[in-house]
């Protein structure tokens, strides 16, 4: 019997050379992944999959995929046999249940998944991309901001105490000036709490960059003032809890005396689901026509990614960045279409070990 061991980024990868390679009939007889946490996808953990010719040998997972190519299928989708899949599905949602997942995630994350299943002209190989695809059509995907020449963009991130607005600040910066090579001034209104000035102060003499304090809007004026060459300013802000709405109101007010180009409503990963509903809603409509988009952070504190999925599903707001650690400026992502990757990293973990 030949084996071959393959280092891949995704088992449908090594699906498709398994099949390139020793053939459509070849076996897989091991598959681990070599960083084995569900969650840490960005780290580009590979998974070691070990694979032969002996027709002998049991093949449940590359069978999964074959049987889900429609190929040799009626183009009649009510006659189809879903027995199988539906065990996958089962499957899928005890493990994830045992990670931690909510029923209500479980559902609505499968619920979207089943309805790629056997997508029409899909491949085998070509199966797990269309899934991520339709994964991430799904959320309200923002992208990085984007700067425009000549003008000075003003962007403010607010949100719940503890959630890393000033990391998250300290991140951006460093990526809009060290990466792109813009300038960027810094501001913040986050008078309540001195530790925090003093790490965003150091932060801000590590890269060079000047930080003002301000403190009512009039201050916030003459700050935007003084940085109006500049190509881009970041403002922190003191974390309010979603029920004081007289202290987020007067914050506010002191936002909007900036003349936003952007709000960046900072939530936790970590949060259950009402307390990052309730974060949206009391930063919304409070700073007046500006661009609203989110922020997730503290995405490696998560044991599972799927209970984050039903709320970025519905979220009415673009999500623009996620971050997953203290790092500056590495521990920062866009918010783009491979973003799919975190819950498709999931059911394949799932597949691999339940030997679907």
């Amino acid at each position: 019997m030949e084996t071959k061991t393959y280092r891949v980024r995704s088992l449908s990868e090594a699906m498709q050379l398994i099949s390139q390679e020793l053939g459509p009939d070849a076996s897989v007889l091991h598959t681990r992944r070599l960083q084995p946490s569900p969650w840490r996808w960005w780290d580009r953990s590979q998974w070691e999959v070990v694979a032969g010719t002996d027709p002998t040998v049991p093949d449940r997972f590359s069978q999964f995929l074959r049987d889900e190519s429609l190929d040799e299928r009626p183009a009649d989708h009510s006659s189809m046999n879903f027995a199988s899949l539906e065990q996958f599905w089962n499957d899928l949602g005890e493990d994830l249940h045992h990670w931690g997942a909510s029923a209500e995630a479980i559902a609505v994350l499968t619920a979207d998944l089943r309805e790629t299943t056997g997508a029409v002209g899909q491949e085998a190989s070509h199966q797990w991309e269309a899934v991520a695809r339709h994964v991430a059509s799904r959320l309200n995907l923002g992208g990085g901001i984007k700067l425009q020449p000549g003008h000075c963009s003003r962007v403010a991130l607010v949100g719940p105490t503890g959630v890393g607005k000033t990391t998250t600040i300290a991140k951006l910066a460093a990526d809009f000036h060290l990466r792109l090579g813009q300038r960027v001034g810094l501001i913040t209104v986050d008078t309540f709490r001195v530790a925090a000035i003093d790490q965003l102060q150091a932060y801000a003499g590590i890269m060079d960059l000047p930080l003002v304090v301000v403190r009512n809007p009039e201050e916030m004026r003459s700050a935007i003032e003084q940085f109006a060459d500049f190509d881009l300013v970041l403002i922190d802000t003191v974390g309010r809890s979603p029920r004081d709405r007289q202290r987020i109101e007067t914050m506010h007010r002191t936002l909007a005396a900036a003349n936003l180009d952007h709000l960046l409503i900072t939530v936790s990963a970590s949060s259950d689901q009402h307390t990052m509903d309730a974060a949206v809603a009391a930063h919304q409509n409070g700073v007046g026509h500006v661009a609203t988009s989110l922020v997730l952070t503290k995405v490696d504190e998560c044991q599972t990614l799927a209970n984050v999925y039903p709320f970025l599903r519905k979220c009415s707001i673009p999500w623009r960045y996620w971050t997953n650690g203290q790092n500056v400026p590495d521990d920062l992502g866009v918010a783009q279409p491979d973003v799919a990757a975190w819950f498709l990293g999931e059911i394949e973990l799932v597949s691999a070990s339940s030997g679907v």
